[in-house]
């Protein structure tokens, strides 16, 4: 699997699993968030991407159930070095449209000890949970899950 994030790379993986949609993650949730949810994103943008460095990108949509609403993070890629910025400019969209929770789903372990630093936590969620069946032949506990940070199972 070629990717620039390193975030995804195991030692010695068995195989990686994913779900890409083909409209993109965001083909259902901001349609969702524009057109059956009370909430609008300040200047309807819906991610951002540094001027400096074109592989520092994050991509949201907006949750409001459970309450309060919640602006999701879909998609991110940042470095050590340019996530502190990154997210700086996440929690100022968020606060332009009102939302006060931002959450990022399956954070590089590399950037938990920097999120952590700047106001973040991590937690093990009990709802939301990506579901997939395995009824191959061998174990799954050396699988790892690649770009599984928020879809909807509709």
């Amino acid at each position: 699997m070629l990717t620039s994030d390193t975030s995804y790379e195991v030692e010695c993986p068995a195989g990686f699993v994913t779900y890409l949609p083909t409209n993109g993650i965001c083909g259902f949730y901001i349609p969702r968030s524009t057109y059956t949810l009370d909430v609008s994103m300040a200047g309807r943008f819906w991610g951002i991407q540094s001027s400096n460095d074109p592989d520092t990108y994050a991509s949201w949509s907006v949750d409001l159930r459970p309450p309060p609403p919640t602006l999701i993070i879909t998609r991110l890629s940042a470095s050590k070095e340019t996530f502190p910025g990154l997210i700086a400019k996440i929690r100022q969209a968020a606060r332009r449209s009102g939302i006060r929770k931002v959450e990022v789903w399956k954070l590089g372990e590399g950037l938990k000890d920097i999120a952590e630093r700047t106001g973040g936590r991590t937690v093990i969620r009990n709802e939301h949970l990506p579901q997939m069946v395995w009824y191959g032949p061998g174990a799954t506990g050396n699988i790892e899950w690649a770009y599984n940070e928020k879809f909807s199972w509709c």
